[in-house]
C-alpha cells in the first residue's frame, strides 16, 4: 500500500478511546514549538530517530500533536487546537504512522507561521546566500543537496525551504537516501574515505540519515537571503542550466507550498518571490560536473575535486 498524506480526511470531531504514551518536544525555529505524542511506542521512536537534532526538553508549545486510535479502531492525528485527521484506507505499520505523523505536523506548524512561505524544496547556503531546488518527488532533490554540501555548500534542509523576509532558516530533520542516490554519490570525488565506506554499507538505502556523519554537524541557526531556484528538469550524460521564467517555474513551486494564506493569496507569495529570485531549469548529469555548474550558476566556489 502506498501511504500518501493526501488520502488523510479531515474530521471535525471524533471519538477517542486511548492515551498517548511517548512524547517528544520539537523546536521548528522561530518560535515555534510542537509536542507530538504517540501510543505507539515503536512509530514514536521512528518519529524520533527523524527528528533527532530538533528534540527539546518540555516547556511551552504553539499546538500539540495526539497520533492515537479511534473508536472504531482507525488512526487518528488529532491536533490541539486544530482539527483531526483520519486514515481510513486499511491498517498501517508504525513506520507509516510516523509518516503521516510527520506530515500533519509540518503542515500544522507551516501554516501557523505568520509572513514566512515554506516550498516543497531543498534549502541550501551559499557563502552568504542561499539557493533553493524543486522538482517531483524521486527527482533528486536529496541527492543533488547531499551532492552540493559534500562539495562545499551546507545544507539547511532537503525538502523545506522555510522563506521569512526573503531569507532561508535552517530545518536539520534527518533525511534520506534512496539505492540510486547512493549509486550517485558514489561517483562524487569529494566524497571522503569514512563516508564512502558508510555509503557502502548502508548501499540498499539509508534511512533517517543524522547530519553528523553527511555533513560534520548541524548548520548553526542563522538566516541566509534567498538568491536563486532551480527545478529539477531530468538527467542526461552532461549537466545543463538554462535560465527560466518565474511564470514557468510557479506550477511545481506552489503545489505543496505552505503558508498562513488562504490558497489564492499563497499562489500569489510564491509568484512574488520568484520574482525575486534568479530562476533555473537544472538538467543533472554527471554529480562531479552537477555541483561545478550550480556553482558557476550562483557564483560560488565548490571543493576541489
Amino acid at each position: 500500500m502506498i501511504v500518501d498524506a493526501g488520502r488523510l480526511i479531515r474530521l471535525e470531531a471524533a471519538v477517542v478511546t486511548s492515551s498517548p504514551m511517548e512524547s517528544l518536544h520539537l523546536d521548528f525555529g522561530a518560535g515555534m514549538r510542537l509536542r507530538v505524542s504517540f501510543e505507539d511506542a515503536r512509530a514514536a521512536a521512528y518519529f524520533a530517530e527523524r527528528y533527532y537534532h530538533m528534540i527539546v526538553a518540555e516547556g511551552d508549545v504553539s499546538f500539540a500533536l495526539d497520533v492515537v486510535q479511534g473508536r472504531d479502531g482507525t488512526q487518528l492525528f488529532r491536533v490541539t487546537p486544530g482539527a483531526t485527521y483520519a486514515w481510513r484506507h486499511g491498517a498501517i505499520g508504525p513506520e507509516d504512522v510516523a509518516f503521516l505523523a510527520d506530515a500533519v505536523a509540518t503542515t500544522s506548524a507551516f501554516t501557523r507561521m505568520p509572513g514566512t512561505l515554506t516550498l516543497h524544496a531543498a534549502a541550501i547556503r551559499a557563502g552568504d546566500d542561499a539557493f533553493a531546488i524543486v522538482g517531483d518527488s524521486n527527482t533528486g532533490k536529496t541527492t543533488t543537496a547531499v551532492t552540493c554540501a559534500l562539495s562545499g555548500f551546507q545544507v539547511y534542509s532537503d525538502e523545506f525551504c522555510i522563506v521569512s523576509n526573503g531569507s532561508v532558516r535552517p530545518f536539520p530533520r534527518c533525511l534520506s537516501l534512496r539505492p540510486g542516490g547512493m549509486a550517485v554519490l558514489h561517483r562524487l570525488r569529494a566524497v571522503p574515505a569514512t563516508l564512502r565506506e558508510e555509503l557502502r554499507l548502508h548501499e540498499g538505502g539509508w534511512t533517517n540519515v543524522r547530519f553528523d556523519p553527511l555533513f560534520g554537524g548541524v548548520p548553526a541557526d542563522e538566516r541566509a537571503p534567498l538568491r536563486a531556484i532551480f527545478l529539477l528538469d531530468g538527467r542526461a550524460e552532461h549537466p545543463s542550466i538554462e535560465p527560466l521564467a518565474p511564470a514557468a517555474l510557479l506550477p511545481v513551486a506552489a503545489r505543496y507550498a505552505k503558508s498562513a494564506s488562504p490558497p489564492l493569496e499563497r499562489l500569489a507569495e510564491v509568484l512574488l518571490l520568484l520574482r525575486s529570485l534568479a530562476c533555473y531549469k537544472l538538467v543533472v548529469g554527471d554529480p562531479n560536473e552537477t555541483v561545478s555548474a550550480i556553482a558557476q550558476a550562483v557564483g560560488r566556489n565548490v571543493a576541489a575535486a
